[in-house]
């Protein structure tokens, strides 16, 4: 009787864990497009912007692509000056994002 069991608890165990390793998970962003992108496109979702703020915008994002990779390059041995050093970077990019924006820019 307890080989029964078992044996019906290891097929059911085998069962459902196979279903479980054929879902892949998403590759692509939720919002849809290049995970590259994707940030931006859901970040930006219902605000509309000028030619001007979107041209500082991408040259915003270019400044802090550049600076991260110089960062990432430099390989700091310290982590937490490496962690400081990134929160200062994401605080200063936000300020600069709020700089460009304005209340007309919200419908």
């Amino acid at each position: 009787m307890k080989k029964t069991i078992l044996s019906l608890a290891v097929l059911f165990a085998t069962t459902f864990s196979f279903s479980a390793l054929a879902q892949t998970p998403a590759a692509t962003c939720p919002a849809g497009g290049d995970k590259t992108e994707c940030c931006d496109n859901f970040l930006f979702e219902g605000i509309i912007l000028t030619p001007e703020q979107q041209s500082q915008i991408e040259a915003l994002k270019a400044s802090c692509d550049a600076k991260a990779k110089a960062d990432k390059d430099a390989k700091k041995a310290d982590r937490k000056a490496a962690a400081d050093a990134r929160k200062a970077a994401k605080k200063d990019r936000l300020n600069s994002l709020k700089a460009i924006l304005t209340p007309e820019s919200v419908f």
